[in-house]
């Protein structure tokens, strides 16, 4: 499995996390490394549906896009929230991603609606709603997201979270 290792490259732990992500969800994959920005991150198909599953794997602070033509500059950063992961079924997310030897405690798996939720769903100690989503630029429709490393609370929000998420192996045991 090829393995990105350019010291400038800040997206590499990423990219090497989507081909281990996929490589254990499917041993049998021909793809080596990871998808070009904008294609799905993972193609699985559901046996019993017969349906194709799109996973997106995610790491820390890993860029999400979104369609920036539907972005109104005018509406706070928050109202678009519901736009990122247009076409995906599934979130591989790993706050912390330590390498392939963990990769099934290291990720979990959440729906595209429930991922959605928990970005929207951050509250600050007064009751304010609080988006966990940074938008970096609303042209090219980048967003840097889950900016919970940042505070304890949205740290603790984070693993408050996750508690109730099933682990990658997990999903993976009951799923395929």
């Amino acid at each position: 499995m090829k393995q990105y290792t350019n010291e400038r490259d800040n997206g590499k732990n990423g990219k090497n996390a989507e081909a281990t992500v996929r490589y254990y969800l499917n041993p049998k994959t021909r793809l080596d490394g990871c998808n070009p920005l904008g294609k799905d991150d993972i193609q699985l198909y559901d046996k019993t549906t017969g349906k194709r599953i799109v996973i997106e794997a995610k790491t820390g602070s890993g860029t999400l896009e979104y369609n920036a033509s539907r972005f109104d500059t005018n509406k706070p950063a928050q109202a678009h929230t519901s736009q990122l992961l247009d076409g995906v079924d599934y979130v591989a997310y790993a706050p912390e991603y330590n390498g392939p030897e963990t990769v099934d405690e290291d990720f979990w798996m959440f729906t595209r609606e429930q991922f959605i939720a928990y970005l929207q769903g951050y509250t600050t100690k007064t009751g304010k709603p609080a988006d966990m989503v940074k938008y970096t630029n609303k042209r090219t429709g980048k967003a840097i997201n889950l900016q919970e490393m940042n505070s304890p609370p949205k740290q603790r929000y984070l693993w408050a979270t996750l508690d109730n998420t099933p682990t990658l192996g997990e999903w993976k045991a009951a799923n395929r």
